[in-house]
């Protein structure tokens, strides 16, 4: 389905050889920027000159309606791993930080999982850990 874009922000890319894959938060036209989702799209490095448009394909997406998709961000040694934070609008306003095992050719989400650590036998979720990556 084509949905026209109205804000494209937050990218990571990943670079193979002579293309880039692109992932960026994006909000639809007409939608505000409370709802977001993490779309994919490949490009040739040297095509990414001055004002770019792209056709890009939706890979994370909100599973329920108050819910923000945010801040890719692919592992650089484990190129198949896209960290991302969904932010969640009801309440207190949870963030989480996620994992998204991604296919081969980095266009599909194999699977999802929060990221938790431990601490004396309990687990705990990550919360608002955006930028960096947990560790391994």
């Amino acid at each position: 389905m084509r949905v026209p874009i109205r804000i494209a922000s937050n990218p990571t890319i990943l670079l193979e050889g002579e293309e880039a894959h692109l992932f960026i938060r994006v909000s639809s036209l007409g939608g505000d920027f409370d709802v977001t989702s993490i779309t994919h799209t490949n490009v040739l490095i040297n095509e990414l000159v001055g004002e770019v448009r792209l056709k890009a394909k939706e890979l994370l997406y909100p599973l329920l309606p108050s819910e923000n998709v945010e801040d890719p961000r692919i592992n650089q040694s484990m190129s198949r791993e896209l960290y991302h934070v969904r932010a969640f609008n009801s309440g207190r306003g949870a963030v989480l930080t996620f994992k998204a095992l991604l296919s081969n050719d980095l266009s599909k989400v194999l699977y999802i999982e929060p990221i938790c650590f431990n601490n004396r036998h309990k687990s705990f979720l990550l919360r608002d850990f955006r930028d960096t990556f947990p560790p391994q």
